[in-house]
Formats: C-alpha cells, sequence, structure tokens
C-alpha cells in the first residue's frame, strides 16, 4: 500500500471509482443500541442512608424519604412534618482484562443523594392525607476504565477496511476518517479488495482508556391517603433529567515496525447527553396483622426527549519527517445535535416486612423489570399515526426496538434487609441482588451484569433529630466484544470487573417531637 501523501493525492479518482464500482453510501449517525437503553433504564437503589444500610428493601416501611421513592403509599405513615439530605462518597475500582494483561481503574465521588420534606396535610372523614416533594439522584455514572493488551490476531484498523470491502460503506465517524488521514487506502495486492490498511491484521499494540460521568436526578412530587391508619394509596408524579458524558481514547500501534514511517493512531470519541422526561409510580401498602405489613408498587415506563452530541477524530502519526494528521467528524461549524425519544422499562415491586414489637423487623422487596420493552416511541404528533405503535419510525428506531424484546428479558431485582433498635440506636444490615438483563447472546455468560451488594447502617436518634450512616460493599462484571467481526468470527473482548465501596450519611428532623 502507498504512503499516506500518496493516498491522499489520489482521493478525488478514488472516490470517483469506488462510486461507480460499489456504490458509495455514507453512514452520518450514530446508531444506538442496548447499552443506550440500559445505561438509563436499570434501577438503582432508594437514596437515603436508612434505606442504604437495609439494602434499599424498605418497599413495606414508613417513616423515610427512601421508603416513598420505592412506594408512594409509604408517605401515609407520615405523623410529622419531616424534612431529610443525604450525602455519600463511592470509589469505584476496575479490574480489566484483555487478552494476556490485566490492568487496574479507579474513580472517586461524593454525590448530593437526596433533599426532601414530607407533610401531613388534614384529614378527610377517614382518610389521613400526606404530602411531599424532594430531589433525589438516584444515578451515577461515574467511571473509569483502561486496558491494554498486544493482538495477534486483529485490529480495528483492519476490520474498518474489510466492512468497507464487504458493504461498499464507509462511516463519516470512523472509516471515513481513518481515510482522511491516510491510515485506509486503495490497494492492488489483496485480490478482489478495493481498500486496504498501513497495519496488518493482527501484531498491534491496542489500548484504551474511558472515562464517564453525569448523573440522572427526579424531581419527585407525591400524595399519599391512609385509611383508618391501616392501609395507604400513594401517587408519584415526577421529571427525570440526565446528563452524561463519555470520552474514549483507543490507540494502535506497529511496534514491529511492520509499516516504514508509520508509528500508531489514535481514535478520539465523544458522547454528551442530556433530556429530561416524565414518570409515575403508584403505591398500595397495608397492615393486615400487627406483626406484618406490604406493599405494592408500579412504576410506568419513564418517556425522555434525549439530545446527543457525538464527535470522533482519528490521529495518525508517522516519523520521517514527523507528523501527525488529524481528521474530526462531524464539522462543528454544521453539527447538529441528534434528537430521539427513549422509552425505558416498567418495573413492579412486591414487599413485606415482619416486626418483632419495636425492637426490630426483617424487610424483603421484589422486583419485576420489563428490560425487554425498552426502546424508541414515537411522541405524539410526531407521525402520521401520532402514537409509538402506529406512528413512523426511523429504521433504526424499528430494529433497535426489534433488538430489544429479542435479546433483553424481564429482570429481577431482590433486595433483604433488617433493623434492631436497641434505646436511641438502631443497627441494619442488608442484601441486594439484580439479575443480568439480557436474554441471551452475551460474549460470555459468565460476566453478564449480574450485581450483588452487601451493606451495613446505624442510626442514632436525638430528639427530633436523626442521624443515620450506611456503608456498602457491591460488585459487578461485564464482557464486551470491541468490535465484533464476521458471524463466524470473535473480536477480541474486553472483560471487567467492578467493586464499589461507599459510604453515606444522612439527616432527619421531625417538627414537633
Amino acid at each position: 500500500m502507498a504512503r499516506h501523501r500518496t493516498l491522499r493525492m489520489v482521493r478525488h479518482r478514488f472516490l470517483t471509482t469506488v462510486i461507480v464500482l460499489i456504490g458509495l453510501l455514507q453512514t452520518n449517525l450514530r446508531a444506538q443500541n442496548l447499552n443506550d437503553l440500559l445505561r438509563y433504564g436499570q434501577p438503582e437503589w432508594a437514596v437515603t442512608a436508612r434505606s442504604a444500610g437495609m439494602a434499599g428493601a424498605n418497599g413495606s416501611l414508613v417513616g423515610d424519604y427512601g421508603s416513598v421513592l420505592v412506594n408512594p403509599a409509604a408517605l401515609g405513615g407520615i405523623r410529622r412534618w419531616t424534612w431529610s439530605a443525604t450525602l455519600g462518597g463511592r470509589l469505584g475500582l476496575n479490574q480489566n482484562a484483555y487478552l494476556k494483561d490485566e490492568t487496574q481503574s479507579q474513580t472517586f465521588r461524593v454525590p448530593l443523594h437526596d433533599i426532601s420534606t414530607m407533610i401531613p396535610v388534614g384529614e378527610t372523614g377517614e382518610w389521613d392525607h400526606v404530602i411531599g416533594m424532594g430531589f433525589s439522584q438516584n444515578r451515577n455514572f461515574a467511571e473509569r476504565i483502561e486496558y491494554t493488551g498486544y493482538n495477534t490476531s486483529s485490529s480495528l484498523l483492519h476490520h474498518w477496511a474489510d466492512d468497507i470491502n464487504s458493504s461498499g460503506q464507509w462511516n463519516d465517524y470512523g472509516s471515513g476518517l481513518a481515510y482522511d488521514v491516510g491510515l485506509l487506502g486503495p490497494v492492488d495486492t489483496t485480490p478482489n479488495a478495493l481498500i486496504g490498511s498501513v497495519l496488518p491484521n493482527a501484531e498491534v499494540q491496542q489500548s484504551e482508556e474511558r472515562f464517564q460521568r453525569g448523573s440522572q436526578s427526579e424531581l419527585s412530587f407525591h400524595w399519599s391517603a391512609e385509611y383508618q391508619k391501616r392501609w395507604s394509596l400513594g401517587l408519584t408524579m415526577g421529571i427525570r433529567t440526565l446528563r452524561y458524558r463519555w470520552n474514549s481514547l483507543y490507540r494502535e500501534e506497529d511496534l514491529l515496525n511492520k509499516t516504514p514511517d508509520f508509528e500508531s493512531f489514535e481514535y478520539r470519541r465523544r458522547l454528551d447527553v442530556t433530556g429530561g422526561g416524565v414518570f409515575w409510580r403508584l403505591g398500595l401498602q397495608g397492615q393486615p396483622l400487627p406483626w406484618l405489613r406490604i406493599g405494592l408498587a408500579y412504576s410506568g415506563r419513564e418517556r425522555t426527549q434525549l439530545e446527543e452530541d457525538y464527535r470522533t477524530g482519528v490521529v495518525s502519526r508517522w516519523v520521517n519527517p514527523t507528523e501527525e494528521i488529524k481528521a474530526y467528524s462531524p464539522n462543528p461549524d454544521t453539527m447538529l445535535p441528534f434528537v430521539w425519544n427513549y422509552r425505558g422499562s416498567n418495573r413492579t415491586t412486591l414487599s413485606a416486612a415482619v416486626f418483632w414489637g419495636k425492637k426490630g423487623l426483617l424487610s424483603l422487596d421484589y422486583d419485576w423489570m420489563g428490560y425487554q420493552n425498552m426502546g424508541v416511541y414515537q411522541p405524539w404528533g410526531g407521525g402520521p399515526g401520532g402514537v409509538d405503535f402506529w406512528g413512523d419510525l426511523p429504521d433504526w428506531a424499528v430494529e433497535l426496538n426489534r433488538e430489544s424484546r429479542k435479546m433483553l428479558r424481564v429482570g429481577h431485582q431482590l433486595r433483604l434487609g433488617t433493623e434492631w433498635i436497641a434505646g436511641l440506636t438502631a443497627y441494619r444490615m442488608g442484601y441486594q441482588w439484580s439479575s443480568s438483563p439480557f436474554a441471551g447472546g452475551l460474549v460470555d455468560p459468565a460476566w453478564d451484569r449480574s450485581q450483588r451488594r452487601f451493606t451495613l447502617g446505624a442510626g442514632r436518634r436525638n430528639g427530633p433529630w436523626v442521624l443515620d450512616v450506611a456503608a456498602f460493599l457491591e460488585s459487578t462484571s461485564f464482557s464486551e466484544e470491541l468490535y465484533p467481526l464476521t458471524a463466524l468470527e470473535a473480536g477480541p473482548v474486553l472483560r471487567s470487573t467492578q467493586t464499589r465501596v461507599g459510604f453515606m450519611t444522612g439527616i432527619q428532623y421531625r417538627i414537633g417531637l
């Protein structure tokens, strides 16, 4: 293959030839995938320190804002005007395995988990009414992953060349940029191939640094009515907002100098996502026996409009003479954000708590999450039919919805917690398990994103004040095929085990106690 300067000289003639021969197409938009859906749709635990100490198993309990976020009927047990706030810190450790190398990476964040108020407003016959509102951060995206490895089987650059030769399509966010910086171009040494690369199909050093940050937050409004101080109904309406940024710096190096004058290239990507939407939740709680309290809650599918800004760049490095060539996409002067309508998962929660007088309790929550119904919806007035099952969705959205129904399944989450009260002090412990959202087709089923969390907590009452603390340890794992090859081949796989440790501390004040 010719040197990169020659590639730039023949660019226009080459493109004209390829258009005639294979009908050159351009792919201008970043395609959404299952990771985009799951990133915003997997539920996190409740956010107060008391709830955290019990692993979020609060769906049938009262008196804490963390319970209200699971089941709005929990608001019915509030007898005094109450406000609360929770702050926490979290350290994330990733053990990353790629090819034969292992690396570690970490992140640390101190998020504000919640600030809330709950107010009794009076009676209507035998019904006691309570309202509440709060701001809570129910997901923090902070994560950093670094890996490196020597690949003896494939390279991203060669994969791009194979993809162009088989499909006849260039990608403005990947292979097209590689062509602009002299990494891809026409060849005459490979039978039946039009495009080749400066790198061989193996023997390259690969590495990547990923960093993500941001949060998903809720501003929610709650109402509950308790009947004869035994049964409660509750409703939550809220606004969910999202801020998310993902950065990637991927490198491939020609350590064996198989291509004279070529040194390495970098592939940079950045995704910024902002959006907002509405959600709702219904709940029921009751105490049929003095020692038993039960709860049922249903969370409807979130509807959110997301605005994405996706940018990429490729930098090639050469020696003799030393030179860097850069290309970016899209053009900042002409770029418009990509907007799509996200539909989240629904959730049903069954809860039960057993009491030992006023000394202790054992609480259990079980969730069913409808991951397979996640996808893209058509808003009212967005198409000829007006609604998501009649309106006209673009082809990528139809395909994504079809893939969601095929690849995702009903998810399960179990939360078990206990609390023991000794005088003015409460001691807590909990365990949470979340199943994998995937139905099949994983790169490695042993790394399927199931999650486990262990928690400890305590609380101390001093008059109207309550101070709660909690600590937790959680672990999860995932695997990812970095650039899929053909259907009969397997691309290089990144496996990562994530361990998070953290603490939370919260205060609660009840007026009139």
